[in-house]
């Protein structure tokens, strides 16, 4: 499917990310998807091809969206401790939302029956941002602000110590620490990963 989706391929994607997120990947049917974006079910197929198409399509479409607005929450002004703060508050809002939250159960529910979903999302999502992680500490290692000589592993302990067990009490059922708790936690987080590379002190 090319970057930029046609308006019929761009009706079809917004229609069926509503039902793909409300029903679910089995509860969902593409005679309801091509009905609610105005089109025929071959229309559809036409498209996208299977209905595992389509959902790899949406999955790489609004995750990779998403990720392009945290990625670039993360913007070098000399500031290093300045910086992964806004970062940590927006990756925390985003990974926490309501959005978010149907997203990865929709990527749990399907990991076992439809791997290439579950790695979809992976590759549009998470990946780059860690990506992204990555090339800050690179940048600001070089410029003398961090001492990292690992930036990869540096940065995915970064995201881990954000995400803590959120992921755990998605799956459980618990609720989400409140936007007080967040920024806490944000706060902390950065002192942490500050103390272990900055330079000096900033």
């Amino acid at each position: 499917m090319a970057k930029k989706a046609s308006p019929t391929a761009q009706r079809i994607i917004e229609a069926a990310t509503q039902r793909f997120l409300t029903d679910g990947y089995d509860g969902t049917n593409l005679e309801d998807v091509a009905s609610d974006s105005g089109v025929t079910k071959p229309t559809v197929y036409s498209h996208f091809g299977s209905k595992q198409a389509l959902l790899i399509a949406i999955t790489e479409a609004h995750v990779s969206d998403r990720a392009s607005v945290v990625s670039s929450a993360l913007a070098t002004t000399g500031n290093t401790h300045e910086d992964l703060k806004k970062f940590a508050s927006v990756f925390l809002q985003r990974l926490q939302s309501e959005e978010a939250q149907c997203w990865h159960h929709l990527a749990l529910s399907q990991a076992r029956e439809h791997p290439e979903v579950g790695k979809a999302i992976f590759a549009s999502g998470p990946a780059r941002v860690l990506g992204a992680v990555t090339e800050y500490i690179k940048n600001e290692t070089k410029a003398g602000r961090l001492t990292c000589k690992s930036p990869d592993v540096a940065a995915e302990q970064f995201l881990g110590m954000l995400i803590g067990l959120n992921s755990i009490r998605t799956m459980t059922g618990e609720p989400l620490p409140s936007k007080a708790k967040q920024q806490r936690a944000c706060k902390e987080v950065v002192k942490t990963f500050m103390a272990a590379f900055a330079k000096e002190s900033q």
